[in-house]
């Protein structure tokens, strides 16, 4: 089942968000396990982003997409 709009808008933050902490996280000390734990997570969470800008093109290029006023 397609992923509506505002679905893709919400995984698209979240999948920031997730790689944000990530980052900053990784500015604390840490084992070198958990820095490559952080830089699994950043690389899935990039992953998932592809995938969401992916779909949100494809709304687009079928036209059901909402208009820039309602995004």
């Amino acid at each position: 089942m397609a992923r509506s709009m505002s679905e893709l808008r919400h995984g698209a933050r979240g999948s920031l968000n997730a790689i944000k902490l990530c980052i900053a996280a990784m500015e604390l000390p840490g084992s070198r396990d958990e820095v490559v734990e952080f830089l699994d997570e950043v690389i899935r969470a990039s992953d998932e982003l592809s995938v969401q800008v992916d779909e949100m093109g494809m709304l687009f290029d079928q036209g059901t997409a909402p208009s820039a006023t309602h995004i």
